[in-house]
């Protein structure tokens, strides 16, 4: 009888001590993995990315609100996440976009706004920014259709 509760006892000890290694562990995971500090000022955001350490900043810039998540390392490189949270002026159609987001890859220590160099992202924010901007360059052309042959019978 004394046998088995000694037994018992072992064992709900044993249960509880692997419930909290478990517990342990998956909260070290999510601190390791998951958790992503948050910077209020754009300084702090720039210490942060200069040495690619995982951070969020939101950005209320006067034509849009942006959202940045350094994610990791790739070599010499440090991939940030960009979303578009809300467009605030200019364009109406870039309301659509909110919501949408790319990965861009800066070179480890350049500090500065990753959407401001496109050819160094990916993802489906940068293709419909692309294609606003093609849309926009055709509106212009064909506005301007009269000036730009005279320009380019000129250059010839």
């Amino acid at each position: 009888m004394i046998k088995e509760l000694i037994t018992g006892k072992r064992r709900l000890i044993s249960t509880i001590l692997i419930v909290a290694i478990l517990i342990a562990l998956g909260f070290a995971i999510y601190l390791n993995f998951y958790f992503v500090n948050q910077c209020k000022t754009y300084d702090c955001f720039a210490r942060q990315l200069k040495s690619c350490n995982k951070i969020s900043f939101v950005s209320e810039q006067p034509e849009a609100s942006w959202l940045y998540s350094v994610k990791y390392r790739s070599g010499s490189y440090c991939v940030v996440n960009v979303k578009l949270i809300q467009p605030k002026e200019g364009d109406l159609s870039l309301e659509k976009l909110s919501g949408y987001s790319m990965d861009c890859s800066m070179p480890l220590g350049l500090v500065g706004y990753p959407e401001k160099n496109l050819a160094n992202c990916h993802g489906r924010l940068k293709e419909e920014l692309q294609t606003v901007i093609i849309n926009k360059l055709h509106s212009y052309l064909l506005e301007n259709l009269g000036q730009v042959k005279e320009e380019l019978t000129k250059a010839i």
